[in-house]
């Protein structure tokens, strides 16, 4: 019953009814490609943040809502937010879009804000979810990409992004290195070279070789 506060009959009405709701949400906005009326909607959510079970639900709907608006919702809400980790893995089923070239700006615009999170963020959950929402994210861009890496606000995110992962890597914070990988992938061929040497030169030097007794 953690996830209920108190477990008074109150809490457990709010609760059933917030779940009801966004699957209710989920449900008929899931017909539409996207939504535009999203504002109405973020304070809903921003209600059902701090429960776990809820975070699969509000992924799902938050995909429907153009990537602007989360940008906004994001620089609203996450400096007051009191489990900044459930809303960072709230966007984790986002479809970014790099073209037509307004939809490409707006991507861009919403890795900033992230990137920009993710610089500050502190303690090991929230640098997981950061983590594991941006590999999420990213992953699907890798086989659509070709002239967008050339953008000079492209390099410059995907370079801070890499040096945060790196550093978290080279920290022993494993949960990174699936982030690093996919990060080189959006470079170009040059860089690609140049960053996969110094990450998997980082990853052998962590490698422990067993000692091995030879009988003679």
């Amino acid at each position: 019953m953690n996830e209920l506060g108190n477990g008074s009959s109150e809490d457990l009405k709010k609760f059933v009814i917030n779940r009801v709701c966004l699957r209710c949400f989920v449900t008929i906005f899931s017909a539409k490609l996207e939504l535009q009326n999203v504002d109405s909607f973020f304070g809903f959510i921003t209600d059902c943040l701090n429960d776990t079970k809820m975070i699969a639900s509000i992924s799902e709907l938050i995909q429907y809502f153009p990537c602007s608006k989360v940008t906004s919702f994001i620089k609203g809400v996450y400096s007051t937010c009191e489990k900044p980790e459930l809303l960072i893995k709230s966007l984790r089923s986002i479809k970014l879009q790099v073209y037509p070239e307004d939809r490409f700006n707006e991507t861009l615009h919403f890795l900033e804000e992230l990137d920009q999170r993710f610089q500050e963020s502190h303690g090991q959950e929230l640098k997981e979810s950061f983590c594991t929402t941006l590999c999420s994210l990213l992953d699907p861009l890798v086989q659509i990409v070709s002239a967008e890496i050339n953008v000079p606000k492209w390099q410059r995110i995907f370079s801070r992004l890499f040096l945060r992962a790196m550093e978290m890597v080279e920290r022993q914070r494993h949960f990174a290195i699936p982030l690093a990988c996919v990060l080189l992938c959006l470079y170009s061929e040059d860089l690609f070279k140049e960053r996969w040497n110094v990450l998997v030169e980082l990853l052998f030097s962590r490698v422990k070789v067993p000692r091995v007794s030879i009988l003679i």
